[in-house]
């Protein structure tokens, strides 16, 4: 008797100890899957002191990523470098085999010397990043690897054909995120003007927090597996999961497999918050194959009286967010299914049906971060 009382303690602490909480993108840097390549200025402006601050900046940002290529752990980053002033060099391809000192990657040592040249056309340095991506990233076995241009610049010029914006829109609407790096050796503006190059929120200056510039990466390495998903993003933070609103009735259980076979772990998508809700309604709602008035399956489902989030590892109960409409849930026995449904002023709130009532579905699945690698075939789904 004792026994079975203990026992159901622990189940019904493990119960009320599972909080729904929504996935958080990937962290761990030794983790980090990017192709990246290293844009610096080394003209005369620059000087020694600030290749050096630089090379030992990048060094300290990488220093736990595992570089280059490992057959048995496709979780590496690889790094190319560019150097620039009124023309650009390659100092090192994607799969070059970066030398360390006491452990810690050596950028100083292959990286062009600084350039008695004081002219310096950021536009030159992007052409030549440019090139070797697409020459060495793009079409190859890590071509869904997403690409990084980290460009460490103390100054910004050029007009007409040395004008950095037009390659830099280029290679953003290829897919390629740009961070810039100002190193401040008297141009105030500098930070201002890279801003102009940089994706949005990734212009940065030299004394910037280096976990910041972490977490900058761990974001980029933070995507759906294609444009067929949306990731969950709220004002100032992105979440580790996707979406998927599927335009085709199903009934629940049917809905639930379909979303199983669209990518791995994937699952009909929960809503612990209010602002997970609005955002899968503004997701379905630009969704052509979905009309008014909306409606929707999502994870719901009640077991035994109590109602659950079905998940790829289990049941998480629902907790103190709920959204229930008017007279909902029911207590009928069949009705042991959620869904989203549109009320008479236009909000969209939960109610309980039939497992075999169709309707649209909206799917949800992890994204691919540094916890969790995706193959080639993102593209596919």
């Amino acid at each position: 008797m004792k026994s079975f009382l203990l026992f159901s303690l622990i189940r019904v602490y493990s119960i009320l100890a599972e909080y729904p909480e929504e996935r958080r993108c990937g962290s761990k840097m030794e983790n980090l899957w990017l192709d990246v390549v290293l844009v610096v200025d080394n003209s005369k402006g620059m000087t020694k002191d600030g290749l050096t601050a630089i090379s030992a900046n990048l060094a300290s940002i990488f220093s736990d990523a595992q570089i280059g290529i490992n057959p048995s752990n496709p979780k590496t980053t690889r790094i190319g470098m560019v150097t620039y002033n009124s023309n650009a060099t390659v100092d090192a391809h994607l799969n070059y085999d970066w030398p360390k000192n006491n452990d810690v990657l050596n950028f100083y040592s292959t990286m062009s010397e600084i350039s008695e040249d004081s002219t310096s056309y950021v536009a030159h340095g992007l052409q030549a990043a440019q090139n070797l991506l697409y020459s060495e990233s793009f079409g190859s076995n890590r071509s869904h690897y997403k690409k990084v241009i980290i460009v460490c610049a103390s100054t910004f010029k050029g007009t007409g054909k040395n004008d950095p914006i037009p390659v830099a829109n280029r290679l953003k609407g290829r897919g390629v995120k740009i961070l810039t790096i100002a190193y401040d050796q008297g141009d105030e503006k500098v930070v201002e003007e890279l801003a102009k190059i940089s994706s949005p929120g990734l212009s940065f200056k030299q004394d910037a927090n280096m976990t910041l510039i972490e977490n900058t990466l761990l974001e980029v390495n933070c995507f759906c597996p294609s444009s067929n998903w949306y990731q969950y993003r709220t004002p100032g933070q992105s979440y580790g999961t996707c979406i998927q609103p599927v335009g085709m009735s199903a009934v629940w259980f049917a809905a639930l497999a379909s979303c199983q076979l669209r990518w791995n772990t994937s699952y009909l998508a929960s809503e612990f918050t209010l602002d997970k809700h609005q955002f899968v309604f503004e997701i379905v709602k630009r969704t052509p194959q979905i009309r008014e008035p909306y409606a929707y399956h999502i994870g719901l489902r009640r077991i035994d009286g109590e109602w659950y989030w079905d998940q790829p590892t289990g049941l998480l109960p629902v907790r103190d967010y709920k959204n229930w409409g008017y007279d909902y849930p029911s207590q009928s026995k069949k009705l042991s299914v959620g869904m989203n449904f549109e009320n008479s002023g236009k909000w969209m709130e939960w109610k309980n049906v039939d497992p075999r009532f169709p309707s649209n579905y909206v799917c949800e699945t992890s994204t691919c971060d540094t916890d969790n690698y995706c193959d080639a075939s993102v593209d596919d789904h």
